[in-house]
């Protein structure tokens, strides 16, 4: 039971609630104080905070903010991380600006000052974050997550991308309100990631990979949420604008032609939007070989 007091606190209130909670059930009554299970093991303690977790988990109640605090795996990365740094976490998701500003500011360099230690708690604290329904912090997280990328080369496209992939998951579990939180989580995600200029900083081949992957999952949440539509092709857009010809033709357009196969007058605004894109970013003869069906004009236009 090696965890600092400030997670040992949490999980004897959690798990003395969760107890309260079921054992209400059982019209067990015990009293709501939480230090009614320090006296266990620290055997009993570490289940019961699994057990907690496990199910809280399930029924969506813990914040993710919480749950980072008590769930990170390595403790020396708690004892690098000072009081103001956590502070800072916090501060993201501010309805002000100027605060969520300061904040992603105090976090970007304290992690370069610890970069070894922190980088990686960081970078997941900050992905979770994505997914927060509370106040701004999608916005606060997003622009963290941004300069983050901008300011630690360390921190690679890829990394990233397998940090997001593991912690804004979509499972047959999430519904409504949850699964929304994801789907945005994710399209924040790639909107940092593009807008940090890292994507297009990458030699060729990586960049083709990353592209690829990157379009693969925006156009995933379109293909979920239709109110998601306009801001994916957004970014699809601006992927668009930071790769060559060869790889927008290698690497996106075999995700991109199902979205434009349908005659030009049958386009939709989102759809109109994509071709558009593609023909100021394409030299013409590419153009016209991939979107026969639209008719190119040498005035400039569709």
């Amino acid at each position: 039971w090696d965890v600092v007091p400030r997670a040992r606190s949490y999980a004897v209130t959690i798990s003395n609630e969760l107890l309260v909670s079921f054992l209400g059930h059982l019209k067990y009554r015990i009293p709501r104080r939480t230090d009614l299970l320090s006296p266990l093991s620290s055997h009993s303690l570490t289940y019961l905070l699994k057990l907690s977790f496990g199910l809280i988990f399930s029924l969506g109640h813990l914040s993710h903010d919480v749950v980072d605090d008590v769930s990170a795996k390595d403790n020396e990365t708690w004892r690098t991380m000072s009081a103001t740094l956590l502070g800072y976490f916090w501060q993201l998701a501010d309805k002000c600006a100027d605060t969520r500003n300061h904040a992603a500011l105090g976090i970007v360099t304290q992690i370069t000052r610890h970069e070894a230690d922190a980088l990686e708690y960081a970078t997941r604290r900050l992905v979770r974050g994505l997914a927060s329904p509370r106040d701004a912090a999608r916005q606060g997280f997003g622009a963290a997550l941004t300069e983050l990328l901008r300011a630690c080369p360390a921190l690679q496209p890829e990394a990233l991308l397998d940090t997001m992939a593991k912690n804004l998951e979509l499972t047959g579990a999430l519904k409504g309100p949850d699964e929304r939180d994801v789907l945005f989580g994710q399209l924040v995600g790639c909107a940092a990631l593009l807008r940090s200029g890292r994507v297009a900083a990458l030699e060729p081949a990586r960049r083709s990979v990353v592209a690829a992957t990157l379009c693969g999952l925006i156009l995933g949440c379109a293909d979920s949420k239709a109110y998601l539509r306009e801001l994916s092709v957004v970014l699809v857009g601006e992927l668009v604008g930071q790769l060559a010809p060869s790889e927008v033709e290698e690497a996106l357009w075999p995700r991109l032609s199902p979205e434009l196969e349908a005659a030009l007058a049958a386009y939709s605004a989102h759809e109109l939007y994509l071709a558009l894109r593609l023909y100021h970013a394409l030299p013409m003869d590419v153009f016209a070989r991939l979107l026969p069906h639209c008719d190119v004009r040498d005035a400039g236009g569709l």
